[in-house]
């Protein structure tokens, strides 16, 4: 009997049957490195000059007193704690706890209402920006500001956890030695059709054997594309070696699953079985993987609207924590039509260029949640054309080579905060992205997503949210019809327990009625009725003592119920 194999060669998804394959990479062009531009830590400590009365001759080194301190905790709106004196009438005070860069020039503001104060400023905090040793590192225009991620001030707050691995699901893994120590045994589902030994099958080895054509699902001219390995070097090349290039993770071990077989194609169903295993969930036939990856790249797509199945596994996986990162596509249309670009409950990124615009072949749209560096990415390759040969190092332009950015990203904020939901990442990405350039095609519209990756603003929210309790944090409380009762919970963490302090809450710039304040023990919890208003995001502000604390918080409005919304 006659099997009719239908397949689409280079990003053409229409049927669950037919193989997804490897985003394609335009010719790449020079670029030029970029310097970092760090984003300003929180602080809890202020400098203060005191204006002495004449009729007061003193030594410089000279403590202000317990009143003059009083004195300035009340212009403050919160209780600051001397700590010492720098000489000229200069003084170190702390804060109840670490305050914004925006939230400490509130409070500079009033300390200078003071007469007796000549000048306030924050005691910022000056940090290392961690440049690795890798040659290469410069030549990578991708890792630094401003139309880069930004990824050195990402790594002084961390470079990774062993403890959240990430995998690769492409064209298989290589060895390379700027991947030693940093891959973790993996799995080939690559079916015998697609694969070059038809005996083989799904088995226990990644590896790459070469992705050039046959004359059957591609050109035979078509060489191997080795497509895997530079996208994991992009992810997490071994760094600060004094080797090649640089990794967006330094620690996060890198679980590689080969689903990509010949011409870079592969089923629809291996993938969704890749991605299942990649996550710690069953898959029938192969034992359960020892390290579930936390995250799961995908550098590849094709076209068609995201099959049942597949938005079914991504699902899945997401309820057990995992995240899924796609490339948009490279064939310069909506993401609707593509997959997995178009699933739901997913990472999808478009690829920029080093100047901050849309490259020409990205495929855009509404389903866009975010871009990243993808034109003339330097990563790890091999000298191979068809076969494995040596090491080398290539540049390649396409989303698939955006998307281990993001991917990168995550697994970096998850080390700084294990507890971050799908949701909280995405309204990171919202608002800490970095701007698209004026006059850009992206500039005033969400066909690109938030904005551009930056790692260093995004992990530094992590952190704070995690480790610092800042800002606040909103939480629904009741649900109900419009016409009756509608309530939301301010979790209110820099306050101590007494005295209480004087809260007020508005909503879109209207004040809200604040029904009561409990301390819990460790935080305050506000009740709030907010004012009515039409369906729609609006901002929250919360001011303790004077002090705001908005930081951009929201509240949805439904048509039966209302929901607040952390929207940072």
């Amino acid at each position: 009997m006659i099997r009719l194999r239908f397949f689409l060669h280079l990003l053409v998804l229409t049927l669950a049957l037919f193989p997804v394959t490897a985003q394609a990479s335009p010719p790449w062009e020079p670029s030029t490195a970029l310097e970092s531009a760090p984003a300003a830590p929180p602080t809890s400590r202020i400098l203060v000059q005191y204006r002495r009365p004449l009729s007061r001759p003193e030594s410089t080194g000279r403590v202000l007193s317990a009143a003059e301190v009083q004195g300035l905790s009340h212009r403050a709106g919160v209780a600051l704690t001397y700590e010492r004196s720098l000489g000229e009438n200069w003084h170190v005070l702390r804060l109840p706890s670490p305050l914004s860069a925006e939230q400490t020039d509130e409070l500079v503001h009033s300390l200078l209402d003071d007469p007796a104060v000549t000048a306030a400023e924050p005691d910022i905090l000056l940090t290392t920006q961690l440049v690795p040793n890798d040659p290469y590192f410069y030549s990578q225009w991708n890792l630094t500001a401003p139309f880069g991620m930004n990824a050195s001030t990402a790594w002084d707050m961390t470079t990774g956890s062993p403890s959240v691995p990430v995998a690769v699901i492409d064209t298989g893994s290589l060895p390379h030695q700027d991947l030693t120590g940093r891959l973790l045994p993996g799995y080939d589902f690559v079916s015998p059709d697609l694969d070059r030994d038809s005996q083989r099958g799904w088995d226990s080895d990644p590896s790459d054997p070469g992705t050039y054509g046959d004359g059957i699902y591609c050109s035979s001219s078509l060489p191997s594309s080795w497509h895997g390995i530079h996208v994991a070097g992009i992810f997490g090349a071994s760094t600060n070696n004094n080797t090649g290039i640089s990794g967006i993770s330094w620690q996060n071990p890198i679980l590689p699953v080969r689903a990509l077989g010949i011409c870079g194609t592969g089923y629809l169903s291996d993938i969704i079985a890749a991605m299942r295993w990649a996550g710690g969930l069953d898959v029938s036939g192969v034992s359960i993987n020892p390290h579930p990856a936390r995250v799961i790249n995908l550098s590849l797509g094709g076209a068609g609207t995201c099959p049942i199945a597949f938005q079914s596994a991504i699902d899945e996986l997401l309820a057990r924590g995992v995240f899924t990162v796609a490339a948009a596509g490279n064939s310069s249309t909506d993401v609707a039509a593509f997959t997995p670009a178009g699933c739901q409950n997913i990472f999808t990124v478009a690829a920029t260029d080093s100047y901050g615009y849309l490259a020409s072949y990205s495929n855009y749209g509404n389903g866009v949640e975010i871009s990243a560096p993808g034109s003339s990415i330097l990563s790890l390759g091999n000298m191979g054309t068809t076969s494995p040969g040596g090491d080398s190092y290539s540049y390649k332009s396409g989303t698939s080579m955006a998307t281990p950015h993001v991917s990168g990203a995550v697994a970096l904020m998850l080390a700084v905060n294990p507890e971050l939901t799908y949701n909280r990442i995405l309204q990171i990405f919202q608002k800490r992205s970095t701007p698209f350039p004026t006059g850009s095609a992206c500039a005033n519209s969400r066909i690109c997503g938030s904005g551009i990756l930056n790692a260093g603003a995004a992990v530094d929210e992590a952190f704070q949210l995690y480790y610092l309790k800042i800002p606040n944090e909103f939480e629904p409380a009741y649900a109900g019809t419009a016409a009756s009762l509608n309530a939301f919970l301010v979790r209110t963490y820099p306050v101590s327990a007494t005295p209480e302090p004087v809260f007020t809450v508005s909503v879109g710039g209207q004040a809200a009625t604040i029904n009561r304040t409990t301390y819990r023990g460790t935080y305050w919890e506000l009740e709030v009725t907010p004012p009515a208003w039409p369906n729609g995001l609006y901002d929250i502000q919360v001011t303790i003592n004077g002090i705001p604390y908005s930081h951009e918080k929201a509240v949805l409005y439904g048509p039966q119920t209302f929901l607040p919304v952390i929207s940072r």
